[in-house]
């Protein structure tokens, strides 16, 4: 998708004046002045990329359609030196299948 179909598809002709009518008193006072968009601050690493993973399984999400509901489970593996973050979809939340999936997504992926 190039840049002129992706602004036609998320732009919100009306989104300043949605965010003025959810603009809450307290918000705006704890809110900085600057616009906050910039590098995220420098940060002492300890370890090696890759050393690290911090498994998270996501219950369950569910999402509504026009034929029902959609129940999906996740999982998450978070490089906690680099933060890198692939989402996993599984099918079920054994631990063969969790382990089965973790094996095809972090082991062969990135090692």
């Amino acid at each position: 998708m190039n840049a002129c179909n992706c602004a036609t598809q998320l732009s919100s002709p009306n989104l300043q004046a949605h965010i003025e009518h959810f603009a809450c008193d307290e918000f705006q006072w704890t809110k900085t002045s600057d616009p906050g968009h910039d590098w995220l601050p420098e940060r002492d690493i300890a370890g090696a990329p890759q050393e690290e993973v911090a498994i998270y399984l996501i219950d369950t999400l569910l999402f509504k359609k026009s034929q029902g509901e959609l129940e999906c489970f996740i999982i998450t593996c978070l490089d906690t030196t680099t933060n890198l973050l692939p989402i996993v979809h599984i099918f079920n939340k054994s631990s063969n299948h969790i382990a089965v999936k973790f094996e095809q997504t972090w082991l062969a992926h990135y090692l």
